[in-house]
């Protein structure tokens, strides 16, 4: 199963709401988006930082993606690459 992480701006939210549900038809894929996988209640900011850490896969665009989900994305994959060294 590939999981896969949604990274967008609110103002976005439409465009990345389909691309979710394209997804989520095709066998295979597990896409993450906040407001179908956040339950009521949940610290939006702390499940977040739980779906970067566990998805396989970001989509994310410079257009699409808030600066500071970005710069969680940048410290993630330089992580990532120091495990691999």
């Amino acid at each position: 199963m590939a999981r896969i992480f949604l990274c967008h701006a609110s103002e976005d939210k439409a465009q990345v709401r389909e691309v979710y549900h394209r997804l989520h038809a095709i066998d295979g894929f597990e896409p993450w988006l906040d407001e179908e996988d956040l339950l009521p209640g949940e610290n939006s900011a702390l499940e977040i930082q739980r779906a970067l850490q566990t998805e396989a896969l970001i989509i994310a665009s410079a257009t699409l993606c808030p600066l500071s989900l970005a710069d969680g994305l940048s410290r993630r994959t330089e992580r990532r690459r120091g495990d691999l060294d």
